[in-house]
Formats: C-alpha cells, sequence, structure tokens
C-alpha cells in the first residue's frame, strides 16, 4: 500500500508555515525589545511636559509591553502545540482502542503510571480517551485564543511604540 503524496505535502506545508511563523514571532519580539533597549540607553529624564523625552517615555514603554506581549505570544503557543500532542495521543489511542478485535483484547491491564489495574473493556478505555481528547481540545482552542490576544496586543503595542517614537522625533525638531 503506497503513501498518499497529497498528506506528505500537506505536512511539508504544515511544517513550512509552522517555521515561518516561529520565526517571525521571534524576529518581532526581539525587535520590540532591542528598539526598547536601544531607545532606553539613551534616554535621559527630565520633568514630564510637552516634550520630546516624555513622548520617547511612553514609547519605551509601549515597545516593553510590546515585548512583554510577543513573550506571552511564544509561551501561550508552546502550551498550545503540548497540549495539542496530548489530544492528539488521546485520539489515536481512542481509535486504536475502538479497533481491537475480541481475540486481542487482553484481560488485565496496569497503568504503567500509578500501579492501578484498568478496565479490561478496549471500548470503555477508547471513551474515556475520547472524553480526555475533547477536554483537551477546549484547553487547546482557550490557549490558542490567548495566543491571537498576544498577538494582537504586542502588535498594537509596536506600531503605538513606532508612532510614539517618530512623534518624539518631530516634537524634538520643532522644540529646539
Amino acid at each position: 500500500m503506497s503513501e498518499d503524496p497529497t498528506n506528505k505535502r500537506s505536512i511539508i506545508a504544515f511544517t513550512q508555515y509552522f517555521e515561518g511563523e516561529q520565526k517571525f514571532d521571534y524576529f518581532i519580539t526581539s525587535v520590540a525589545g532591542v528598539l526598547c533597549a536601544f531607545i532606553a540607553e539613551r534616554y535621559e529624564p527630565i520633568p514630564f511636559g510637552p516634550n520630546a523625552e516624555t513622548v520617547e517615555l511612553i514609547a519605551i514603554l509601549f515597545l516593553i509591553l510590546s515585548f512583554f506581549f510577543g513573550l506571552k505570544r511564544i509561551e501561550w503557543l508552546v502550551v498550545a502545540r503540548q497540549l495539542n500532542a496530548k489530544y492528539l495521543d488521546h485520539i489515536e489511542k481512542s481509535n486504536f482502542l475502538g479497533n481491537v478485535p475480541p481475540i486481542m483484547e487482553p484481560r488485565y491491564q496496569l497503568d504503567i503510571e500509578t500501579g492501578n489495574q484498568i478496565c479490561s473493556d478496549p471500548k470503555k478505555r477508547a471513551e474515556r480517551h475520547r472524553k480526555k481528547a475533547t477536554a483537551l481540545r477546549k484547553k487547546t482552542t482557550y490557549v490558542k485564543n490567548k495566543a491571537k490576544s498576544a498577538y494582537s496586543k504586542r502588535s498594537c503595542y509596536l506600531m503605538l511604540g513606532l508612532f510614539f517614537l517618530l512623534l518624539a522625533k518631530v516634537v524634538e525638531a520643532y522644540a529646539s
């Protein structure tokens, strides 16, 4: 039996998308951090007021927020991938146990982690795995929504930081 070539292409495409998304997240988060560090290094505090330094301070704060939410996005995506791996494991076990022929059914089985006896009925075990998979799917959706929210906040704060950085340069030019 030969493998479906479209399945391999879809896995390759997904892997490329995943790696590209990951690199982009790292890049944008790094840009926010580097910009923040660069501006903060040469920042000279003066009393608050309608001046370029105050606008620069606002830009630094927005860039710090962007960096923070960039890190949170990366963290949430790692958690989502872990949950997704567990979800797929439970689905695979459920599918396998749901298709066990009666002759292969064990009389008893021990849980390796706890040492407790596991239900010997593969259908019941398959149902338990399906329930766990459903719960994991809900958690994964929740975590992915948190990652999307962090993405939006990271991008918004980065744009605001860049806007206030440019505004600081304009204010500095007209204040002189």
